[in-house]
């Protein structure tokens, strides 16, 4: 190897994912290589330091407060964004709508006028 190791590779040599050959090829390059092993020290201290953490219980009803403000909070946020939606498409919506009158009275008012025209100039 002759890039430094990632640490997506680093974690799995830490936490023991890898297969033979990869372990392999990758203790030969910790061995020539001083910034991955110092890298690997590092990996190894996260984990010992996850591994020191106490799991806590949570309390039944507090997820389901939690859930229920963060859906709140998505409603609020989500509801701001539509309203500058709405403001840019009411500018476009206005187009449209000119649009579709404009082609109307052609096709209404001017359309039947153009057989007469033909039939005028004959």
């Amino acid at each position: 190897m002759k890039k430094h190791l990632s640490d997506k590779n680093l974690s799995s040599y830490v936490d023991g994912d890898l297969k033979p050959k990869q372990k392999e090829r990758i203790e030969e390059h910790l061995a020539g290589c001083k910034a991955c092993s110092r890298r690997l020290e590092e990996f190894k201290g996260i984990k010992a330091t996850a591994a020191d953490f106490k799991q806590v219980e949570v309390p039944d009803g507090m997820l389901v407060g939690i859930r229920a403000r963060l859906a709140n909070e998505g409603q609020r946020l989500g509801s701001a964004i539509p309203a500058k939606s709405r403001r840019q498409f009411g500018f476009w919506h206005g187009i449209a709508v000119g649009f579709s009158l404009t082609s109307a009275v052609l096709i209404f008012i001017i359309l039947p006028h153009i057989g007469r025209l033909d039939t005028d100039q004959k």
